[in-house]
């Protein structure tokens, strides 16, 4: 989640977030915190799952910055399909 997307609190978060880290309780409390904010998060297990997890980044970034799509703040959304 981008903080220009953070920082326009007069519109929903349109995306989820991923959270990682080796202390339980304080992935808890995060995600407790994140759906304060109407968005999804998800314990996406320890600590060393942010190297793949920032490996998107990248990608956002450059999504982000191409004139090529109609959003400036892309971000990652979990979901099944057929549901």
């Amino acid at each position: 989640m981008s903080a220009a997307t953070l920082n326009q609190l007069d519109h929903p978060i349109n995306c989820d977030v991923l959270v990682c880290g080796n202390d339980l309780a304080a992935k808890e409390k995060v995600i407790e915190l994140i759906r304060r904010l109407d968005v999804a998060a998800y314990n996406t297990g320890p600590a060393v799952n942010a190297r793949c997890i920032e490996a998107i980044t990248p990608i956002l970034i450059r999504l982000n910055i191409s004139k090529k799509v109609p959003f400036t703040h892309a971000g990652i959304r979990i979901w099944a399909p057929g549901a």
